[in-house]
C-alpha cells in the first residue's frame, strides 16, 4: 500500500490495519482497540467519522501496528490537522504532511530506478553483509574477471567468498559465463517495515566499525553530532537526509565503477 499518499488518518489506519491482518493473524480491531485502551464500538465509530483519538492511543496503535518513525510522524499530522481548529495552524500541518509526503514519494521514486525489492528468498543478503559487499565488489570489472582479487582486497576468506558467490547465483542476482561473472541485478533495497531492516542495520554497521579499525584513517569519513531540537526541526532533518540519498543515488551512476563504499546514516532521539 502506499502509505503516504493518504489524506485521512481513518482511512489510512482502516487500509493498514486490513493490509496487515493479512500477514499477521493475531492482529484484528479488537486487539487493536485493546492496545489503545478503547472499546471496539468506540474504535468502529471514529472509522465511521463518529468520534476522534487522541495522540496517545495513535501512537499507541502505531506501536502494536510497528508503524516506522516516518509513518507514525505522518499519521499523527494527519490526525493533528482533522482535529485542529486554528485556521493558521492547520495550513501549517498541511505544509509539513507535504513536505513528508514529498520527501517519501521521491525518495520510492528515485529508488525504484535502481533496485528490486526483494522477496522472503533474499532474506540471508540482509542478515550477512559480505553478501552484500561481494555483491557490490561485482560492479567493478576487475573483481568479475578475478575473483582472487576479492580475498586479497576484501580479507574475507575463500569460503565466505564462495558461500556468497553461490547465494548470489541460487537467487539469480548474478550469472558465471565462461568463468566470468555478469551483474543482473545491480542494486537490492530492503524497505524500512521488513522485520529483518533493524537486524540488517545493526550487522552493517558492525562491519563498517570492524573496516574502519583495519583501514588507514584518510580513506574514511566519520561524523558525530549530539545536538537538541523540536519536532518540526527532527522532521525537517529527516527530510533533508531523504534529499541526500536522493541526491547520492543520482551520483552513482555516472561516477564509475572503481571501488565498494559504504553509508551509514543514523538519525536518534535519545529521550523516548
Amino acid at each position: 500500500m502506499d502509505f503516504f499518499k493518504y489524506d485521512s488518518y481513518r482511512v489510512l489506519l482502516k487500509d493498514v490495519i486490513e493490509d496487515k491482518k493479512k500477514s499477521f493473524a493475531y492482529i484484528t480491531f479488537q486487539k487493536v482497540a485493546e492496545e489503545c485502551g478503547i472499546q471496539k464500538t468506540y474504535l468502529s465509530r471514529v472509522m465511521n467519522d463518529q468520534a476522534e483519538l487522541n495522540q496517545d492511543q495513535l501512537y499507541s496503535i502505531s506501536h502494536y501496528l510497528k508503524l516506522t518513525i516516518a509513518e507514525t510522524q505522518f499519521l499523527s499530522l494527519l490526525l493533528e490537522e482533522n482535529r485542529s481548529a486554528n485556521i493558521l495552524r492547520r495550513e501549517w500541518l498541511r505544509k509539513e504532511i507535504k513536505n513528508i509526503r514529498d520527501s517519501q514519494l521521491e525518495s520510492s521514486q528515485n529508488l525504484a530506478n535502481h533496485v528490486v525489492v526483494p522477496t522472503e528468498k533474499y532474506d540471508d543478503y540482509f542478515k550477512k553483509p559480505i553478501i552484500q559487499i561481494l555483491h557490490m565488489s561485482l560492479l567493478i570489472e576487475r573483481y568479475r574477471s578475478n575473483i582472487s582479487l576479492l580475498q586479497q582486497d576484501f580479507g574475507f576468506s575463500k569460503t565466505q567468498i564462495h558461500e556468497a558467490l553461490d547465494f548470489l547465483i541460487q537467487n539469480k542476482v548474478i550469472e558465471l559465463i565462461n568463468g566470468k561473472y555478469k551483474v543482473l541485478i545491480d542494486f537490492i533495497h530492503l524497505p524500512e517495515k521488513k522485520d529483518i531492516s533493524p537486524t540488517n542495520h545493526l550487522l552493517f554497521r558492525l562491519e563498517a566499525i570492524r573496516k574502519m579499525r583495519e583501514s588507514r584513517e584518510e580513506q574514511n569519513l566519520n561524523l558525530s553530532l549530539c545536538f537538541t531540537a523540536d519536532e518540526k526541526v527532527a522532521v525537517e532533518i529527516k527530510r533533508k537526509i531523504i534529499e541526500l540519498l536522493k541526491q547520492v543515488h543520482q551520483v552513482i551512476p555516472p561516477a564509475g565503477n572503481e571501488n565498494v563504499y559504504q553509508l551509514n546514516i543514523d538519525f536518534i532521539k535519545w529521550n523516548d
